[in-house]
């Protein structure tokens, strides 16, 4: 099968993670505010997760992956909220409330790329402007991994390290008359949509728990157009491009898992190593899948991770962020 058609159809799995966020809370004092003073202002569907009773620790923003929603990091924005960590997230345009409400923020319900990353810009400058000493550290999955690499690369400035789980870097094609079938159903009409259901459930998850959070959220985008799968695959390759040029001293967490069939966890270490910070934390989860924070199964491990990293990059901590998580499988040391 040409190159191009089996990274065509990888990009197909891949922005097609998901998960429900309408589980049990990770702390019951923490509410999702969708209704949040930054939208107005900014007018985009901005969410927010604080605990009130917690001093602010820091800002994280949450960039979900194509076809999810900002709800989706619900059980992780708990978590960190209740550690003290304001959460905010937005739904990138074409998903989560641009499909229903798109009229409401005065744009049209497409998937637009480009103007994603122009809404977080808009975000993270209004943060900054807002909280002048506050760390900030956008934390991305999958699609959104790769735009938190984007920021780190592009505009370091508004930023103090990032969060990143699941980068799509090599991606994996597995072999079967449905993906062949699918590949050319996707050409027949660039522009119609396919449904992403039984090309998906195979490789999306080991737990039918969080299969079923995908089949059964609402706020799930269902389908894809090649056109729209084009536009992720396109964006994924122009995130990564500058990743040299991230500044020296940003510190990063790069995750994956190792069980993860929708981009290879092999391919992450040597990524890794290509990056611009010298300050780098990676950890190959042994029992993984793609997904890792936008699920609400996120496994404990991973909490802590995060949390021992967040209090390292804070200051919070007083040990460096360059050491590595002991309970971490397989990790690749701060170069």
């Amino acid at each position: 099968m040409p190159k191009f058609l089996s990274l065509l159809f990888a990009s197909l799995l891949s922005t097609s993670i998901a998960t429900s966020f309408h589980g049990a809370a990770a702390a019951d004092e923490v509410v999702c505010d969708r209704d949040t003073d930054l939208g107005h202002s900014l007018n985009l569907p901005i969410y927010c997760w604080k605990d009130s009773t917690q001093p602010m620790k820091a800002i994280i923003l949450a960039i979900h992956g194509a076809t999810l929603h900002a709800g989706t990091f619900d059980e992780t924005a708990k978590h960190l909220a209740g550690e003290g960590y304001v959460v905010y997230a937005i739904d990138m345009r074409g998903f989560g409330r641009w499909r229903t409400e798109s009229n409401s923020f005065n744009a049209d319900s497409g998937i637009h790329y480009s103007q994603s990353k122009e809404d977080l810009l808009l975000i993270l400058n209004q943060l900054r402007q807002d909280y002048p000493r506050t760390k900030i550290f956008p934390m991305g999955e999958s699609v959104g991994a790769n735009l938190a690499i984007w920021i780190a690369s592009n505009e370091p400035k508004f930023i103090d390290g990032a969060i990143i789980s699941s980068p799509c870097i090599k991606s994996i094609l597995h072999k079967t008359p449905k993906t062949a079938i699918g590949i050319v159903k996707m050409f027949i009409n660039p522009n119609k949509k396919l449904a992403l259901k039984p090309h998906i459930q195979p490789y999306l998850s080991d737990d039918e728990r969080v299969t079923d959070g995908y089949i059964n959220d609402p706020n799930i985008m269902k389908d894809l157009s090649t056109v729209e799968l084009l536009k992720s695959m396109k964006t994924n390759k122009q995130a990564l491009a500058g990743v040299k040029d991230i500044p020296a001293q940003l510190p990063l967490l790069i995750m994956a898992g190792q069980k993860d069939e929708i981009y290879s966890s092999k391919a992450v270490p040597d990524f890794a190593n290509s990056m611009g910070s010298l300050f780098k934390t990676v950890v190959i989860e042994p029992s993984k899948g793609h997904l890792l924070l936008e699920t609400k199964f996120v496994e404990p491990a991973v909490l802590t991770l995060i949390d021992g990293w967040l209090a390292k990059a804070t200051g919070i901590s007083p040990e460096a962020v360059t050491q590595t998580s002991q309970a971490a499988p397989e990790t690749v040391p701060a170069l």
